[in-house]
C-alpha cells in the first residue's frame, strides 16, 4: 500500500463520461450500476467509494462491509494522500512546443492520454526527473 498511487475521475467527470455512446456514465458506473450482482456496488476507482459522507450505495450488508474495510484501509496507509481526482474539464495530451497542442476531456480511457499523468507514474517508477518531458501521447 505504501507505493500504490491513484489517479481517480471526479465523481462529476466519471459520469459526464460514457461506455461507447450506449452508456451516459463511466464504465466504473457501468459495471456498478449494471454488471455487479448488488445494485450501486462499490467499485474502487469511483470517486465516491472515498468519500466517507457519501452513502448511496444500495448494496448488501457484504458490500458494506468491504467497503468500510477498504476506508480503514486507506486512512490508516495514509493513500488519500496519495491519490489525485481529477476534476479538471479538460487535460492536455499534446503539449504545445513546435506542434499545436492538444486537450481531451477526462474519461477513464483517457489517463494513458494525459501528458501529466503518464509522466509523474513514470517518474515514480523511475524513482528520478524525466531526461526527457512527456509532451505528445495523441493516438496512444
Amino acid at each position: 500500500m505504501q507505493n500504490l498511487y491513484m489517479d481517480i475521475l471526479a465523481d462529476k467527470q466519471e459520469q459526464d463520461d460514457n461506455v461507447a455512446y450506449i452508456y451516459q456514465k463511466s464504465l466504473l458506473y457501468f459495471i456498478s450500476n449494471a454488471l455487479e450482482s448488488d445494485a450501486l456496488m462499490p467499485i474502487l476507482g469511483l470517486a465516491n467509494v472515498y468519500d466517507p459522507e457519501f452513502d448511496g450505495w444500495d448494496g448488501s450488508s457484504d458490500s458494506s462491509e468491504a467497503l468500510t474495510n477498504w476506508r480503514n484501509a486507506v486512512k490508516i496507509s495514509h493513500l488519500l494522500q496519495r491519490m489525485k481526482f481529477h476534476d479538471a474539464t479538460k487535460f492536455i495530451s499534446r503539449r504545445g512546443s513546435g506542434v499545436q497542442q492538444k486537450s481531451d476531456t477526462p474519461s477513464h480511457g483517457g489517463f494513458d492520454n494525459n501528458v501529466d499523468v503518464i509522466a509523474k507514474t513514470l517518474e515514480r517508477i523511475t524513482g528520478a526527473p524525466l531526461v526527457l518531458p512527456v509532451d505528445d501521447l495523441v493516438g496512444f
